[in-house]
């Protein structure tokens, strides 16, 4: 199965995606939310964000916004996503983190982990610095797949188990 993708780029992590063909900016979680409700696909999605990870935390930044589920504004947009349609809608298949090192340190993993059970959809990450080679015109280049973690939606009340 051939899965394309959406790829959103936070304004500071343009200059490196330059590359991405059909890459668009978003400045901060209203604003993901509002080109996800304005996007509808027949094809598998993979949602693609670009941006740049917290010093300490390594949670991915849209703008000023960070993706910390912990944060009950951020965790309450994703799941108005899901029970919403959006997501379903817009064809998302699965949630990728892609900026430095979101995958590392237990903040971030927590996070990555509770994100995949509030969307129900894969979420992955990275474990290591990206580079702008790491991206090109189809996205970010599959050879290098080995620097993702992926997190699988489980039940409430069991651990998610990464993937790798």
């Amino acid at each position: 199965m051939t899965i394309g993708y959406l790829a959103l780029v936070a304004p500071d992590a343009l200059p490196a995606c330059r590359s991405v063909h059909g890459a668009r900016e978003v400045t901060s979680l209203a604003d993901l939310d509002r080109v996800l409700r304005s996007t509808c696909s027949s094809t598998s999605t993979s949602l693609d964000l670009y941006g740049h990870a917290t010093r300490g935390h390594n949670h991915l930044r849209i703008g000023r916004d960070v993706i910390d589920t912990l944060d009950p504004r951020v965790a309450s947009c994703f799941a108005t996503l899901l029970t919403d349609g959006v997501l379903s809608r817009a064809g998302i298949v699965q949630l990728r983190m892609l900026g430095c090192s979101t995958a590392i340190g237990p903040a971030a993993r927590a996070s990555l982990a509770r994100l995949a059970r509030i969307t129900g959809v894969p979420v992955v990450g990275t474990r290591r610095a990206l580079l702008a080679a790491h991206h090109g015109p189809d996205g970010f280049r599959p050879e290098f797949a080995r620097v993702l973690e992926t997190f699988a939606p489980v039940a409430r009340g069991r651990l998610a188990t990464p993937r790798r």
